[in-house]
């Protein structure tokens, strides 16, 4: 990810759920979610996502495809075959190339910006993507 600064937003509640098994990763993305006034809950991979998911479910989830346990395809079709579920705003993020993805989840290549992101966010909140 390009990190660049952004002005911060006005109080978001918001609730994001960041999964990555790169903790560094994770880290940037969601600390800089945070300064940007959304609540962030982290998870290292898609069982611990949908443990998080079972105990409070997020506005939208965004969640990076390789990972160990569960990839990120794999938690996305196991959310898209649930009705409780099946209609979280998901951004699917990778270096690789885009995976097929439901309806509801949106692709976002590595690397990009903090601003892009966002934008990203914003759509799919506002869209119920």
């Amino acid at each position: 990810m390009v990190h660049s600064e952004s002005q911060v937003s006005s109080k978001c509640p918001e609730h994001l759920l960041v999964v990555d098994d790169d903790e560094d990763s994770r880290a940037l993305v969601a600390d800089s979610l945070r300064r940007l006034g959304y609540q962030v809950t982290e998870a290292r991979d898609g069982c611990d996502a949908l443990r998080s998911i079972m105990r409070a479910c997020p506005s939208l989830l965004i969640t990076d495809c390789g990972m160990p346990n569960m990839t990120g395809n794999e938690l996305v079709a196991t959310l898209a075959g649930d009705a409780r579920w099946c209609s979280i705003p998901t951004i699917v993020v990778s270096s690789m190339a885009q995976p097929a993805l439901p309806e509801h989840a949106v692709f976002l290549a590595k690397p990009f910006t903090i601003q892009k992101l966002q934008a990203v966010i914003r759509d799919g909140l506002s869209s119920g993507r």
